[in-house]
């Protein structure tokens, strides 16, 4: 956010580039946005909640306390060793 703020400081916009599902929340705090990067990682199998995108593919960022993301332990239960 600091990020954000120096660059609202000189006029100029941010944008994300990654974990969309995190970033997604970063974005709806600055008022400075620019773009949301939505990647296919394929790490929304393992989200129990990913971020949404509305039929004008606008992100949502969903209304939960916090960075947002809470993990599907059961879906990931596969990969532990």
């Amino acid at each position: 956010m600091k990020v954000a703020h120096l660059a609202e400081a000189n006029n100029l916009p941010v944008t994300s580039h990654g974990v969309h599902d995190l970033h997604v929340y970063l974005l709806a705090a600055a008022p400075n946005k620019s773009y949301l990067e939505v990647h296919g990682f394929g790490l929304e199998r393992f989200i129990a909640a990913p971020m949404t995108l509305t039929d004008s593919d606008h992100a949502v960022a969903p209304d939960r306390p916090g960075h947002g993301i809470e993990f599907d332990w059961r879906g990931m239960a596969v990969y532990r060793v």
